[in-house]
């Protein structure tokens, strides 16, 4: 047995510096969801290959197209305008000769869309991406009877948004298309986009003129090239009863909320729950005696 200069054992001691020397243990990895390369945990953006390991990765535009989405959470969650006064408004902000297809959703919910295409070219376009932003209220049944208490009829609910707060953010969803479609010159495609994913309600920055923020609104844009591959893009704001009917909390189940992120789910599905449960017993107690 080894001494130390003194005669004692060892042993100890030196298990001790050995327990220093040891390196802390690594942080815990895990593989890309493209490239399978491992990456911490935390990670929302793979190192190795750049893919987003989150929502994002489900949406799969490019610069140009992410571009227009961005300008119409922007233009969405700020301007209360009519349905009409949306697609005008948001033309320019787009290239003129990039706003080739039109848009009318026929239906709209957690599960697909159904959407008429159009083109006004001479050219074929193959569209290739189908996403929406929905600002669904917290409360639809609350929203329902305001309607009906204003009188309002089905002519006037393109001109109906929600209140800043009566949502949450947007959700913003992404539709899987059997395959490209292609929009003959001229012509129309009623297609069905069944859905691919759905984010967390993403917030957006509100506007330095504070009248802009009260009113928010939904849209869905459509994207593709032509035959000469030039970009081509179209876009429709959507009337409020084309969210009345969806259920946020459905939305909310179904969104990609990641590991880190269910405190912030947690909350949202107990904010949704008070505003409820407050109107609820605003009309209980508003109801005649």
């Amino acid at each position: 047995m080894s001494k130390e200069r003194n005669g004692s054992p060892a042993p100890k001691r030196r298990r001790e510096a050995t327990a220093e020397m040891r390196p802390a243990p690594a942080p815990p990895t895990i593989a890309c969801v493209e490239c399978a390369e491992a990456i911490p945990a935390a990670a929302r953006k793979c190192s190795k290959c750049g893919s987003y390991q989150n929502w994002r990765r489900h949406v799969p535009f490019g610069q140009s197209t992410l571009a227009l989405v961005i300008s119409f959470i922007a233009l969405a969650s700020s301007l209360a305008l009519g349905s009409k006064a949306i697609v005008e408004t948001a033309s320019g902000l787009l290239n003129a000769p990039n706003s080739r297809i039109g848009l009318a959703v026929a239906t709209l919910d957690e599960e697909k869309a159904s959407i008429l295409l159009s083109n006004s070219t001479s050219r074929n376009i193959v569209v290739k991406d189908i996403v929406c932003g929905l600002h669904i209220p917290i409360d639809a049944d609350q929203i329902n009877r305001d309607l009906l208490a204003s009188k309002r009829d089905e002519d006037t609910l393109s001109d109906v948004f929600l209140d800043a707060n009566e949502a949450i953010g947007v959700f913003l969803i992404s539709y899987t298309l059997d395959g490209n479609v292609v929009l003959p010159p001229n012509g129309r495609v009623l297609i069905q986009g069944l859905t691919e994913h759905i984010s967390p309600p993403l917030k957006t920055e509100r506007p330095s003129e504070p009248k802009l923020a009260e009113k928010v609104g939904s849209y869905c844009t459509a994207s593709g090239v032509d035959e000469a591959n030039d970009f081509s893009v179209g876009a429709v704001g959507l009337p409020i009863d084309s969210v009345l009917k969806l259920d946020i909390v459905t939305f909310i189940n179904l969104a990609d909320f990641s590991p880190s992120q269910q405190e912030d789910k947690a909350k949202l599905l107990a904010q949704i729950n008070a505003v409820r449960n407050a109107n609820r017993s605003a009309r209980e107690a508003g109801k005649p005696q």
